[in-house]
């Protein structure tokens, strides 16, 4: 979690030391993407980048404790048949 922090903390510092009156009194022409990128400092490899891009879709994506086992609810009038919300038919 410190790590995903980290990069958070360095890649939101990287994108808002752009100048902001830049960004916003301007044409909208003139924001470099390469200008934005090179505030990030060079320690970062890109390989450490994904490897935590990895981690973090592998917490969210294959973690048990993120499935969440509730019953399915369904609104008045329908009744769960083969785990959808079917109207209930008279």
């Amino acid at each position: 979690m410190k790590i995903l922090f980290a990069f958070l903390l360095i890649f939101s510092a990287a994108v808002f030391a752009y100048p902001v009156d830049e960004i916003l009194n301007g044409d909208g022409d003139n924001i470099n993407v390469d200008e934005i990128l090179n505030k990030i400092p060079d320690d970062i490899k890109v390989d450490e980048i994904n490897e935590l891009l990895r981690r973090i879709a592998d917490i969210i994506f294959n973690d048990p404790a993120h499935v969440i086992d509730a019953p399915i609810v369904c609104p008045p009038g329908y009744k769960v048949n083969n785990g959808m919300c079917r109207p209930v038919m008279h």
